[in-house]
C-alpha cells in the first residue's frame, strides 16, 4: 500500500473504499473459464454462459439439487463437445475450455506451479494455453492468482471508467492505459477493483464505506454491460 499516499488521486478513490479485500475465484480453473466465456461477447452473455455450465456440468448435493458446484476439469474434458455447443459455446470456445480442462486435470499447468513464478514469467505460461491471449492471461493472474500489480489493460470497460475517474479529455487503449496505470504499482490491480466498487456504488449496489454490504459477487470483468473484450480468437 506505500504508493498510496503518492498520488492523491487513486489515494482518494482507496480511502473511499478502504477496507476492500480483493475477491479471488477459488482456483486456477475457474478463472480460466471466466476468462474463456467472457471472450468477445457481453458481460449478461458470459455469465449466462457460465451458469448454464454449471447447472449442466456441476455438481449439486442431494439436499440442495438446486445449486450447483463449479464444473470442474475431469468432467468437462471428457464430454461431447456438442453438449457445450447445445448450452450456447461457441465451437471455438468449447476447444478452448477443454482444452483447458485437459491440461489442468493431467497435470500440466498447476496451480502450484504458477505460484512460483514472477509476474511476467506467469502471464507467458498462462499465454501457453489455447485461447488465452493478453487480456484473459492479465485477468486471471488478477482474479485467479491474486496478483495485485496486474492491470487488465485491454478491458473496454476499464477504459471508459478509468477515463471518466480521472476527468481525462482522450479516450484510453491498452497502451496509454498501461503506461498510466504503472503510476501505482505494486498496487495497479487494486485500481481495478476500486473502479468496479465505484461503479457498483453509481447504481446504487453497494454504499461507500460498507464494502460487505449484499453486493453483486466480483465474476466479471470491469465493463459495461454492452461492451466487448477486445481479445481476438485466432
Amino acid at each position: 500500500m506505500k504508493n498510496y499516499g503518492k498520488y492523491l488521486v487513486h489515494n482518494l478513490l482507496y480511502q473511499r473504499y478502504r477496507g476492500l479485500k480483493p475477491p479471488r475465484f477459488p482456483s486456477l480453473f475457474e478463472a480460466l473459464t471466466n476468462a474463456i466465456a467472457c471472450q468477445q461477447v457481453s458481460l449478461a452473455a458470459g455469465i449466462a454462459l457460465l451458469g448454464r455450465l454449471a447447472q449442466a456440468f456441476g455438481a449439486a448435493p442431494a439436499e440442495a439439487p438446486t445449486l450447483h458446484a463449479f464444473a470442474q476439469p475431469a468432467a468437462l474434458r471428457a464430454i461431447d463437445p456438442v453438449a457445450l455447443h447445445a448450452l450456447g459455446w461457441s465451437r471455438q470456445k468449447a476447444q478452448y475450455l477443454q482444452d483447458v480442462a485437459a491440461r489442468l486435470d493431467v497435470g500440466a499447468l498447476t496451480e502450484a506451479q504458477l505460484e512460483q513464478a514472477g509476474d511476467a514469467e506467469l502471464l507467458r505460461q498462462l499465454c501457453t494455453l489455447r485461447g488465452i491471449k493478453r487480456w484473459s492471461s492479465q485477468y486471471v493472474a488478477l482474479r485467479g492468482m491474486g496478483r495485485l500489480g496486474v492491470f487488465p489493460v485491454d478491458d473496454v470497460g476499464a477504459h471508459k471508467h478509468l477515463a471518466a475517474w480521472l476527468d481525462l479529455p482522450a479516450r484510453l487503449d491498452a497502451a496509454s492505459t498501461e503506461a498510466l496505470v504503472s503510476r501505482w504499482q505494486p498496487d495497479a490491480g487494486l485500481v481495478y477493483f476500486h473502479l468496479l466498487l465505484r461503479r457498483l456504488e453509481a447504481q446504487g449496489e453497494i454504499r461507500a464505506g460498507d464494502v460487505t454490504s449484499a453486493a453483486p459477487p466480483f465474476e466479471e470483468p470491469l465493463a459495461s454491460p454492452d461492451s466487448r473484450n477486445p481479445e481476438v480468437m485466432p
